[in-house]
Order: structure tokens, then sequence, then C-alpha cells
């Protein structure tokens, strides 16, 4: 008689299947709706219980089916990377022993281990830990929310109280024209209007033009703006670029600007030798996004807020009750430094996924992904493709004389590769206007073969589509 497993054993058994496996599935899924539904319908009455036994397999099934593989080593998609084992083991420990983190006395051990994993890649930002401020988020979009906030409530005194009623001149922020859009729901969410965020022109490398910024900011000011943000850009969603950061730094610091640096995806480059340099200037920010579940290959979402000025932090997120605990003698209870109050422990996957890895061994994998992006632009070069961008990270921006000059035209492309279920692409709209296709190298398991599969299905499409080889 076969023993019967529990629920715990049954995912135990299941979880190192998954990635060992993934390369063989089909990347994307072409499942309507309603097969969804009715599958749904017909499996599970949510009325009465089912032994989670008996759910597990088809809910497995569903996941595996009908699913756009993000963690599959030919998704050159958006910043979804193959995961780390620390990173799901984390998942499963910190949803087991459920700590709320809202106060260090709740969760001491959850509370300390989050600050020294904080700490650790403040000292890889250059950031002084003893200094600064620095807590976990759900993503990249709460961080940049929260340093919006931070800004408003540094360069606004009467913000805290009145909101933009007591600002002295309409506020005004500026990102390049590659930025991530979640800036204008956030200038929105916090009330000055999405009219506030100013988009800057970027110059022949794709990079916020810091000259055309000076005069936008001479000008608003001139009209009786007040001027009081720079979102430097670290890796753009689009093409990977990273913004001139030490001479924006140097700008904000000149006119008196919050300067906030938008990692969420580029922020990796502080674990590698190779992508390090390109990062310059990010240590003098005011604040800096930097999302682990992209980069560091952690399960969604893990974002990170670090802030160089504590005094605005605080007084953002300030909160007077009887119902929470006393502070701890250094009164650093987290629910009084983020937007969040309870939350749950976003950062026992990263840090088990540095235990797991280490700095070094995530310079070898960041730097393994930079390579293969390296064989992907030379493969694409060699089959007449131009490359549009110059991102040092391993993002590739490409079109070719055969696709008309229109988006659309990319986009049929990228959808009819994508419909062969072999690999995954997209089509973006680069800062400066050009369409383009996109393939982001986001998988530590990304190899020169997946590459080759890849310009393999592109070449097809592109015949397909256009009828002759160049």
């Amino acid at each position: 008689m076969v023993p019967m497993v529990t629920p715990f054993e049954w995912l135990a058994q299941q979880l190192p299947s998954i990635a060992a496996r993934m390369g063989d599935l089909p990347v994307t899924s072409s499942v309507q709706p309603q097969q969804v539904r009715s599958f749904l319908a017909e499996h599970f009455d949510l009325e009465q219980s089912t032994p989670l036994l008996e759910a597990l397999p088809a809910v497995s099934s569903m996941l595996e089916r009908w699913t756009t593989h993000v963690t599959h080593p030919r998704y050159f998609g958006n910043f979804n990377p193959s995961v780390t084992d620390g990173g799901v083991i984390g998942e499963a420990l910190a949803a087991a022993w459920n700590p709320q983190l809202a106060v260090w006395c709740h969760a001491p051990a959850a509370v300390e281990i989050e600050r020294f994993t904080l700490d650790f890649l403040m000292g890889k930002l250059g950031l002084d830990a003893e200094s600064c401020l620095a807590h976990f988020t759900g993503g990249g979009s709460e961080a940049n929310h929260t340093a919006v906030i931070c800004a408003l409530t540094q360069c606004f005194p009467q913000w805290a109280e009145q909101g933009a009623a007591g600002c002295e001149g309409a506020p005004r922020l500026y990102v390049s024209a590659g930025a991530h859009d979640s800036f204008f729901k956030i200038a929105h969410a916090v009330g000055i209007g999405r009219a506030a965020v100013r988009i800057v022109p970027v110059d022949g490398d794709l990079q916020m033009d810091v000259t055309a910024l000076r005069k936008m900011v001479i000008e608003d000011a001139r009209a009786g703006c007040t001027p009081f943000m720079v979102v430097a850009t670290a890796g753009s969603t689009a093409a990977g670029t990273i913004d001139p950061l030490k001479r924006l730094v140097a700008f904000g610091r000149v006119q008196g600007m919050w300067v906030h640096v938008d990692a969420a995806y580029g922020g990796f480059g502080v674990l590698t030798e190779r992508l390090r340099p390109h990062l310059d200037g990010i240590a003098f920010a005011d604040s800096i996004t930097f999302d682990a579940h992209k980069g560091m290959s952690v399960p969604m979402g893990a974002g990170m807020f670090f802030c160089r000025h504590p005094k605005p932090v605080e007084a953002a997120f300030a909160a007077a009750n009887s119902y929470m605990p006393a502070p701890t003698a250094d009164g650093s209870e987290p629910y009084l430094n983020t937007l969040q109050w309870s939350r749950r422990f976003i950062g026992l996957k990263v840090f088990l996924s540095l235990v797991e890895h280490g700095a070094r061994g995530y310079d070898t994998l960041l730097e393994g992904q930079c390579a293969v992006a390296d064989v992907l632009i030379q493969g694409l070069i060699d089959g007449g493709w131009q490359i549009l961008s110059q991102s040092p990270l391993p993002m590739v921006c490409f079109s070719h004389q055969d696709v008309r000059a229109s988006l659309e035209a990319h986009e049929n492309l990228a959808a009819a590769v994508r419909k062969r279920g072999q690999a995954w692409i997209s089509a973006v709209t680069l800062a400066d206007g050009q369409p383009a296709l996109r393939a982001c190298v986001t998988s530590f398991r990304t190899t020169p073969a997946d590459v080759a599969t890849l310009l393999s299905e592109i070449q097809a499409c592109r015949i397909g589509r256009f009828g002759h080889i160049s």
C-alpha cells in the first residue's frame, strides 16, 4: 500500500521539477478566457471543501498549461526572471511563519534579517547604513511613490498638513522620455496632478538631455512653478538606458532639487564588476528604487526603497496612536518609516538568495546574462539586423530594413514569434520615437543555445511575413 503524502510533501516533490523541465515547455499559452473559466467552474465548488491533495494537481496543471512562463530560459520579455531556490524557500517560510512586520517586538528576527540585508545592499550602492534609511516594498512603483512623498515633504514645509494647497507654486518633477510611467500614476495619487510630470527629451544615446532639463527647469521657475524633483532612470524599461547619474545629481544639488534614481531594473549592476562603473553617481542620489525581483532573480514582488535622509521619511510616515506597541529603544519601528502598515516578510527571499549565492555568485550569474546578451547582439548583426540601443545591461533593441518603420509592424513580428511558442519578445517605442523589437536576457538559465533558437524564430517569422531573405 502506497503511503498517503501530505499536501506539503506533495509540494516538496513538485517544486524541484518545475525549474528542471521549464525549458521543455512552450513559453506561451494560446488559451482563451472562457476555457479557463469553464475549467474552474467544472473542477471547483467553493461552497464546500475539497481535499488539497485532489485540488493541487489541477491547480498546478493550470499554471503549467495556461501561463506565459516568465521563468523560461527563452523568455526575453519584461523583467521577470528565473527564480533562485533561496527565493522560493524564503517565500514558503515567510508564509508559514507569517510574521507581522509593522513593529519590531512582533517580529524581531524578521525585522533584523531585513535590516541586515538592506544594510548590505546599501553598502553595495555606496550608502552609509548608519545614516540612511531603507525598507522593502511590494515593487518599484511603491518605492517610487515613497520617493515622491518624501521629496514633497522635504521641499514643501506645508505639504504634510495642507497637501498641494500648501505649495508655493505648482510642483514640478522631471523624468526622461524613457522613464517609467508609474510617475504619472504617482503624481495623480499624491494630488499634484499628472501635468506636474515634465518629460525631458533624450539625447542620441537615449539618455536624459541635461541641457534640455536645465532649460525646462528655468522656464518653469520663471512661470511661477516650483521644480522640486528630478528622476534619473537606471535601466529604462524599453531600452535599458542609464541616465547620466553624476551630472543629474550635480544639477539637482545646484538647483536645490531632490534627485531620485529609479534603478528598479538596473540596480543589480552594483553587484557586478562589469556594470558597476555605469552606475557611478548613484551613491549621491537622495533616494533610490531597486527591485530584487528583477535583477536579483527572487520571486515577485520585492522592491526596495533607499534614502539618504531619515528626517523626511520619518515626517512623511509619522503616526500617533494608542493601539500599537511602544517603540523600541532606537525608535525605528517599520510602520513609522514606510507607506505600509501590516506587511509580510518580503526580505526573507532576498536574504536567502544572497545566502545561497553571495555577492560573488551574483556577479557570476549576472555577468553570464550580459555575456549571453553579447552573443545575441552578434547574432543579430550577422543576420542583418540593426542594433538601436547601446545599453550596458543585458537588453537588446533591434530592427531590420524589411520591417516597415512603424510600431505595428514590429508588434506583428513579435506576436508571430510568440505565437510559435518557442520564445517571447516584445515591440517597444524607444524614447526617441523609434519602433523596435526588444529582447532582454532575464534568466540566469539562458544559454547561447537558447539565443540560437530565438534568432532562428525571429528569422523564420521575418521570412514568413516579408517573403525573402536579404
